[in-house]
């Protein structure tokens, strides 16, 4: 299993001033007896929060990443240009069609490492994760965080086959990384990196949750906030982050996220979850696929181990 990392509070300031107190009388003689003194003015209040973030990975023998994440930055914000079409009218029309569409291209990523027993030896750790074909030589687009270490990795296809694969290289700042499988090529995704996604857009995220046997899981939601940004515990930044309600489990990291029609927007990296100073419910966290495919080509391009 991996190390159990643990949480760090975020301090939220509430700033606002405290309310003044009533007037107070100024007339002793014709005033009732007089009310006690206010109490002296406060500091603004200082509230920890903690709001824990895993990356969805799945580790064989319970949920976790490997790597904990705090979410940062207040409101995260920042000025987008237009996003492409939307989607008037009945929006969920064809989004079936889209998700049977998808899953040709979306594959599970099955890796094994080797970490310390915490006894002086090592032991097998095996990660579940997604991942999908995005460019005409079938290579394999994922998260680094999924692939960290690997020294095994195989893929399991649309038909439920397996067959092995490389790291062909990794960014793990960028928290990305690509995957060629041995003997096997599937029709990529279409990249929409010239689309500019709006809060309220409708997202498709796919993957391989819990690692559940079969074809990718498939949930619906929408952009709900645009220039995110959230620290790792191992030191990595991750800005610029699409907002999404679409569920996110384990095992969806390095899976697409993708608009109505189906192109993909972005790439599953991480999602939130409560801890036991705060509720956190339908918050996942995506790369834009803007900021990726540059990536993601030149990772393409390295020379594989």
């Amino acid at each position: 299993m991996s190390t159990d990392l643990q949480p760090e509070p975020v301090d939220i300031h509430d700033d606002r001033p405290p309310a003044s107190p009533g007037p107070v009388p100024t007339s002793p003689a014709s005033a009732p007896a007089p009310e006690p003194a206010p109490a002296p003015r406060q500091h603004p209040v200082r509230r920890r929060v903690s709001v824990l973030v895993v990356v969805s990975s799945l580790v064989a023998g319970g949920v976790s990443g490997g790597v904990v994440a705090w979410l940062v930055g207040g409101d995260g914000t920042r000025t987008s240009a237009q996003a492409g079409t939307r989607f008037g009218g009945d929006a969920m029309t064809g989004l079936a069609d889209v998700a049977a569409r998808i899953r040709g291209s979306v594959v599970a990523l099955n890796v094994s490492t080797t970490v310390p027993d915490g006894v002086g030896g090592t032991m097998t750790h095996k990660v579940a994760g997604t991942g999908f074909a995005f460019d005409r030589s079938g290579d394999i687009a994922t998260n680094a965080h999924v692939v960290s270490g690997a020294r095994s990795v195989s893929v399991t296809l649309p038909n439920g086959s397996r067959v092995a694969a490389t790291v062909v290289a990794s960014d793990p700042d960028a928290d990305l990384a690509v995957v060629r499988m041995q003997g096997a090529s599937l029709p990529p995704l279409g990249l929409a990196t010239d689309l500019h996604p709006r809060v309220g857009d409708f997202v498709i995220a796919a993957g391989n949750a819990l690692a559940l046997e079969g074809t990718p899981t498939v949930t619906v939601g929408i952009i709900s906030a645009l220039g995110r940004t959230v620290s790792f515990s191992n030191g990595t930044t991750l800005s610029h982050l699409l907002q999404t309600d679409a569920a996110i489990s384990s095992g969806d990291s390095g899976g697409p996220l993708l608009s109505a029609s189906g192109a993909v927007i972005g790439i599953t990296t991480a999602g939130a979850s409560s801890s036991d100073e705060a509720l956190a419910q339908n918050i996942g966290f995506g790369i834009p696929i803007a900021r990726a495919a540059p990536i993601l080509h030149r990772l393409a391009t390295s020379t594989s181990d």
